[in-house]
């Protein structure tokens, strides 16, 4: 099966005949840009919530309204106690995207403080959801580059407060 994909042109020669009779292209070299196939999809806490270790399922009425993934979530359990998730997947280069929501109305800054690892790399540090979004409403991570071997851990913890995760999105980005 082929996938969609976007052709450009890289370089067009072209060659002139002698008293300007005309131009014609000799060669046409192509490529093809592939979309990212995406190969890990989880709403955390929610239905297709799966790979975790840890921490515990999150709803409640406050984002119940919202769309997948921000309508659930995995949070510490203890309070403040990290979790983790963990994907087998090919050897390759990956985008990591991961979603947040501040879950309490009430939550005022400084009272959750997170941060996020992959594989061991500290890639998201002091991320306060309700200074960058607000309450209530959804964060999502900047694409995060990774390259993996085997295994894809990603830890979620909290300097404050508990830590929250909504989302996890990973594309294969290997060509």
């Amino acid at each position: 099966k082929l996938k969609s994909c976007n052709w450009r042109v890289l370089s067009i020669s072209k060659r002139v005949y002698p008293q300007g009779m005309k131009l014609l292209p000799c060669l046409f070299l192509l490529a093809a840009t592939l979309p990212a196939a995406t190969v890990v999809n989880v709403a955390c806490g929610g239905s297709t919530d799966s790979g975790f270790l840890g921490g515990a399922r999150w709803t409640g009425a406050a984002i119940a309204g919202q769309a997948v993934p921000y309508n659930a979530m995995r949070s510490s359990s203890p309070v403040g106690a990290p979790f983790s998730y963990s994907f087998t997947l090919a050897p390759g280069k990956y985008t990591v995207t991961l979603q947040f929501i501040e879950p309490r109305a009430d939550q005022t800054a400084g009272q959750r403080i997170l941060g996020v690892a992959i594989n061991g790399a500290a890639v998201i540090t002091g991320l306060d959801l309700f200074t960058v979004a607000g309450a209530l409403k959804p964060y999502t991570s900047a694409s995060l580059p990774v390259t993996v071997a085997g295994a894809l851990k990603i830890d979620v913890s909290a300097t404050a407060g508990n830590a929250v995760i909504s989302g996890i999105q990973v594309d294969d980005t290997t060509v």
